[in-house]
């Protein structure tokens, strides 16, 4: 189950009521456990407010963020394990957030903040190369090939004197 909030942020003094407002607690199964993926339009990647010096930073908001959604998921007793927490700006309108439910696959609870869901669908997949490689899977060839489509792929790139050359 997915529900969309327009004109809102994560930092909104309102929130809490949108959030209350959208859920329908009688859509779901309260004696199922879920996962939840949130994603929300991270402003920091469109105003370069983090360039190369600064990383992606997990920032108070995130964890307030993170404690009011647990807050409402229980005063609806829905049993909430895994919530991820994914910045974005592809694919979602501005100050818009999008919150998608999904039965849980394992009983662990845990809290996973993205402030970049880019990187963390990079991270994802490099580690699946770095296995195919470690496994002899793929060769040297392979896997840098692999690793420069996943960059452009993602818009990440390696530092600007990694990619030049000595005289």
């Amino acid at each position: 189950m997915e529900f969309k909030l327009r004109h809102s942020k994560i930092t909104d003094l309102d929130i809490k009521q949108k959030i209350y407002d959208k859920i329908k607690v009688e859509e779901y199964d309260i004696d199922k456990e879920y996962d939840v993926s949130i994603e929300y339009y991270n402003e920091d990647i469109i105003d370069e407010k983090l360039n190369e010096d600064i990383m992606f930073e997990m920032k108070a908001e995130h964890y307030r963020f993170l404690k009011l959604f647990r807050n409402i998921c229980e005063n609806h007793k829905m049993n909430i394990n895994n919530v991820y927490l994914l910045g974005t700006v592809s694919n979602l309108e501005k100050e818009e957030i999008v919150i998608s439910f999904n039965y849980a696959k394992d009983k662990q609870k845990e809290n996973i903040i993205w402030p970049c869901k880019e990187i963390f669908l990079y991270d994802g997949s490099k580690k699946v190369l770095d296995n195919m490689l470690d496994s002899n899977q793929i060769s040297i060839d392979e896997y840098n090939k692999n690793l420069e489509i996943l960059q452009d792929e993602f818009g990440i790139y390696e530092a600007e004197e990694e990619l030049g050359y000595i005289n």
